[in-house]
């Protein structure tokens, strides 16, 4: 055994008086210890001890030396753990949202740049053609992250939504309380929105026996229009053709099959049933726009 501690965190082991900062009373001197130990004088046997502070404690492991090492906290007769105080044991309270009238606006003209950015994209491509309006495209155009676009539109499809019902907006179209008298008006503004996209080159280009075929109905409808429009103009008789040119083309045919989901009857019936209705209006006299 050694004669004594060398940085005082050790004492009592030899009896002697002093704890780990040398104020803790151990009885039993250098040489002897009350109830008998396994080594003389040593306060692992039994005897009182404490350590620095208040930390008091008897009949120990080591008194002196857990006074010195833990009771340093200052805890009574626990080993010095120091208890938390109440206000720390309450749940975090959740942040306040920031709002305010500056923050509104500023998330309104976030959005509004991010949907103009929108627009502004398909106004580059014919307007049929969607696979621009990206959002890592609207995002660097809109001058924002693709984080920022995504945090007011959950997903792409929720973007292009929000970008229909601008373009609507700018045609000035409303689809809700559509009446059969406002068709006409609407169609116009359709037309006017729709001029203001690109028409760009059929690609591939159309076959030559395809077109020749195209060019033969066209002037053979604009013989049978200019046959019973005696003193019309020839814009007009070229509206009157291109109307009847429209109905029995094939396009035609097929949006009402895939769009409306008509049969091949149903089709016929409607594209004849407004054919004679033009035929009428211009066996009458009834110029486009009249």
């Amino acid at each position: 055994m050694a004669d004594g501690p060398d940085d005082g965190s050790d004492v009592g082991r030899e009896g002697g008086p002093g704890s780990g900062s040398g104020d803790g009373p151990g009885p039993g001197g250098s040489g002897s210890a009350p109830g008998g130990g396994r080594e003389p004088g040593s306060a692992r046997s039994g005897g009182s001890g404490s350590g620095s502070g208040s930390g008091a404690g008897s009949g120990g492991v080591r008194a002196g030396e857990y006074g010195g090492r833990v009771g340093q906290g200052g805890g009574q007769g626990s080993g010095g753990r120091r208890r938390r105080p109440a206000d720390e044991l309450k749940a975090p309270q959740k942040p306040k949202k920031y709002d305010s009238p500056v923050r509104r606006r500023q998330v309104a003209e976030t959005r509004e740049r991010i949907l103009a950015a929108g627009a502004e994209l398909l106004h580059g491509f014919p307007i049929w053609n969607w696979s621009g309006l990206t959002v890592p495209a609207v995002a660097e155009r809109a001058g924002v992250t693709e984080r920022t676009v995504y945090r007011y539109f959950s997903s792409e499809r929720g973007l292009r939504d929000a970008v229909m019902v601008r373009l609507q907006e700018e045609a000035d179209v409303q689809m809700d309380g559509l009446r059969l008298e406002d068709v006409a008006e609407v169609a116009a503004r359709i037309m006017k929105q729709s001029a203001t996209f690109p028409i760009v080159p059929r690609t591939p280009p159309r076959d030559p026996t395809v077109a020749a075929a195209t060019e033969r109905q066209n002037a053979a409808l604009l013989a049978a229009v200019a046959a019973a429009t005696e003193g019309w103009s020839d814009e007009d008789r070229a509206i009157a053709a291109g109307m009847l040119d429209l109905l029995w083309s094939s396009a035609s045919y097929e949006r009402l099959v895939t769009d409306w989901h008509l049969d091949l009857t149903q089709a016929i019936r409607g594209i004849t049933w407004v054919i004679r209705m033009i035929e009428a209006a211009i066996r009458a006299g009834e110029r486009p726009g009249g």
